[in-house]
């Protein structure tokens, strides 16, 4: 506890304790999350529970709170979402699988534009080589991405707040802009009534094993896309029916939500207040890019404008693929073009790196 006579009991003084016992800054992390939620349900924000959450824990981490999720959290959350994921793919949207081909050309087309425009910007920003505002260009792939800039000298902590704003940004506005142009998709799921608690189970423990497994072979988002198939294979061959229930679906969604705001932890206002302008003009860029070539594909193949551009925006995939599957999109679409995304970066980001004009290995600033 904190002595009574060691001075004032300040806001910074309290984080400091918080960041000393896990335990309590664990329960402090949920109680923002919840809080955070709960105002954006009660304002019928669309997918309340994750957005509320999120923005909730990012503005108190960047305050300097130590808002932590732990590790091992993770694999009961995603199988939970992955469950509810693969519950929304169809036979309907199976069949249209064989579009897929065509819009993953446009994706890879649309990425290196993507980049190539955000490049062009921002590596003219004072301040701002063309090394670290590449890297912040990347659209997802944010660990691959962060580690990278590490290993390459590059500006490590400004790619990281440029990245975690962008997720943020989509998470919190992609819904509303989705929900306000009509491009939801229409429920096709009947409504979770009576829980069959050993099927759901069994489906669980399955997805549980296919999370780390996929995890294993260094899947990318395989946490979250492993629950998500083995779910994809039971409901389109009718194996299952089971859904996840909201009071088990909705505390989920705000643990990912706190989990995605907690990236702000220890990064305070200063650095996020000299990035923003750069955080959002790079969004800005992606985001237009995104939408010309979404509207392409809508174009061409009939596909929701909605969910193509879940699909194409510069976002974290399991959040992309979330929030597809709570607007009543194609999850599996929007999955499958964010892990060959994540790919493609996988494969020409180092090739890109050493044909860039030569620079030398800097330590980046402390």
């Amino acid at each position: 506890m904190i002595k009574p006579h060691s001075g004032p009991i300040t806001l910074q003084r309290f984080f400091k304790w918080l960041a000393a016992r896990p335990a309590a800054a664990l329960a402090a992390t949920l109680a923002v999350a919840f809080i955070g939620g709960l105002i954006a349900a009660m304002l019928g924000l669309p997918v309340a529970w994750l957005t509320g959450a999120m923005t909730a824990c990012a503005i108190i981490a960047a305050a300097g709170a130590p808002m932590r999720i732990p590790e091992i959290w993770r694999l009961p959350v995603f199988v939970v979402l992955g469950i509810s994921m693969g519950s929304g793919v169809t036979p309907e949207a199976l069949e249209l699988a064989r579009t897929w081909p065509l819009s993953l050309v446009a994706l890879a087309v649309a990425v290196p534009v993507m980049v190539a425009a955000s490049v062009l910007v921002i590596s003219r920003v004072p301040g701002w080589d063309r090394h670290t505002a590449m890297l912040a260009a990347m659209p997802g792939a944010l660990s691959y991405v962060i580690s990278v800039a590490v290993e390459t000298g590059a500006d490590a902590r400004r790619v990281a707040v440029v990245q975690a704003l962008r997720l943020v940004v989509l998470v919190l506005v992609l819904p509303s802009l989705i929900v306000a142009t009509g491009s939801t998709g229409t429920a096709n799921l009947p409504p979770v009534l009576d829980v069959d608690w050993i099927d759901l189970g069994l489906l669980a423990f399955a997805c549980a094993a296919a999370a780390l497994l996929f995890q294993r072979f260094r899947v990318p988002g395989g946490m979250l896309f492993g629950p998500m198939f083995v779910s994809a294979i039971a409901h389109g061959a009718g194996w299952s029916v089971m859904r996840v229930p909201p009071e088990i679906l909705n505390p989920a969604m705000l643990v990912l939500g706190a989990n995605i705001g907690a990236r702000f932890t220890g990064v305070g206002w200063p650095l996020i207040r000299s990035s923003l302008g750069v955080g959002l003009l790079n969004l800005a860029l992606a985001t237009i890019v995104a939408c010309l070539f979404s509207a392409l594909v809508v174009m061409v193949l009939g596909i929701p404008f909605g969910q193509v551009l879940l699909a194409f925006a510069p976002g974290g995939a399991e959040a992309m693929a979330l929030l597809a599957f709570a607007l009543d999109l194609d999850p599996a679409y929007v999955a499958v073009h964010h892990v060959a995304r994540f790919l493609g970066l996988g494969l020409f980001l180092p090739v890109v790196l050493r044909i860039m004009a030569p620079r030398e290995v800097r330590t980046p600033p402390q």
